[in-house]
């Protein structure tokens, strides 16, 4: 029984870490490799830091600290944009100021856990993303959640460079679920 159990664990673990990073909110017709494509800016309205609003995390920081969460930010909209820019292939994606006439990726960040490395108490970075894909017209295709998971580690220690890991994560579990969607590989 005691195996039994042990490998129910197991299979749950691996489902788990080993599934998609996204969830779908909504689908429309498949997205057509044909299209192009523009990634646009990453907006952060709304966003929660933890257990916090956005607007009550930063209000008890120095303005060191809020310069460096926004750093932070920053960090991981230039990575998703260049990831999902450089993973693009056989998909048409151009950056944000190639947005006219082309379909849209709208990225908005509504979570993010900064984490904490200090090398006794130690707390992953995760952000969660939600992604909104539109036709040329902007009539949305595809909305889905993408969430990724940085490790804090004395490899990883700063957030800077957690959210950056995150963001580059972030562009291709994009890519990931466009050609899933398209059927492509």
């Amino acid at each position: 029984m005691k195996n039994v159990l042990l490998l129910a664990g197991l299979v749950a673990v691996c489902l788990t870490g080993c599934g998609r990073p996204w969830i779908v909110i909504r689908q429309g017709p498949a997205v057509n490799p044909a299209m192009p494509l523009a990634v646009v800016p990453v907006t952060y309205d709304g966003l929660m830091v933890g257990r916090k609003s956005e607007a009550e995390y930063v209000g008890g920081k120095t303005d060191e600290q809020r310069a460096s969460w926004e750093g932070d930010k920053n960090a991981f909209a230039g990575q998703f944009i260049a990831s999902a820019m450089q993973h693009a292939a056989p998909f048409n994606i151009a950056g944000p100021d190639a947005a006219g006439g082309r379909g849209l990726i709208i990225a908005h960040v509504t979570f993010v856990e900064p984490g904490n490395f200090n090398g006794f108490v130690n707390f992953d970075t995760e952000v969660r993303t939600r992604v909104t894909i539109t036709d040329p017209g902007q009539q949305p295709l595809d909305e889905i959640e993408l969430r990724c998971r940085v490790g804090a580690s004395m490899y990883r220690a700063s957030v800077s460079l957690r959210m950056s890991d995150c963001g580059a994560a972030t562009g291709r579990y994009l890519d990931r679920y466009l050609r899933e969607r398209a059927g492509v590989r």
